[in-house]
C-alpha cells in the first residue's frame, strides 16, 4: 500500500481464467492484466506516483513488468541471466526488487535501478528472494 491508500494484490477468479493483479484505489478495483501474459499476471508492489511492479506468466516463461497507469504504460523487467523474473517491490525512486531464477534452479535477488540489475545473495544459500524496499 502507498501513501495515498492505493493497494495493489493477486486474485484468483471463478472462471477459471487464472490469477490477475489488481489495484484498490478510491473504493475501485481495477484488473491489472500484463498485455504479455498469457497464463495470469501477479502484481507486488506500487510506489507513491503509483507505478506498479509485477510478474507476467507465458507457457514458458516469467517476467517482472513495470505497470505506469498514468501512461498505461508496461515496461518487461527481464534479467539477462534468468529463466525467470519476479519483481516484487518499488520505492519513491523507482527502484525495484525483486528474483529471478537461473536455468540451474539457483534463485538469486535482485536490484534494478538505473537500468543495471544488481544481484545479491545470502551468503551459503541457493535461493535468495527481495520482497521489500524502503526510500532511504
Amino acid at each position: 500500500m502507498n501513501a495515498s491508500g492505493q493497494v495493489v494484490g493477486l486474485i484468483f477468479n471463478n472462471v477459471g481464467s487464472g490469477e490477475h493483479g489488481f489495484l484498490y484505489s478510491g473504493h475501485l478495483f481495477s484488473t491489472i492484466d500484463a498485455p504479455q501474459a498469457t497464463t495470469g499476471t501477479a502484481v507486488g508492489g506500487i510506489n507513491a506516483a503509483g507505478q506498479i511492479v509485477g510478474s507476467y506468466h507465458t507457457a514458458t516463461a516469467t517476467n517482472g513488468f513495470l505497470f505506469d497507469p498514468s501512461t498505461g504504460t508496461y515496461t518487461p523487467l527481464i534479467d539477462p541471466v534468468a529463466s525467470f523474473t519476479f519483481a516484487e517491490d518499488i520505492n519513491d525512486a523507482g527502484q525495484i526488487v525483486g528474483s529471478f531464477r537461473e536455468a540451474n534452479g539457483h534463485e538469486h535477488g535482485f536490484l534494478y535501478s538505473g537500468g543495471t540489475y544488481t544481484t545479491f545473495d545470502v551468503p551459503n544459500s541457493t535461493l535468495t528472494h527481495a520482497f521489500g524496499i524502503n526510500n532511504a
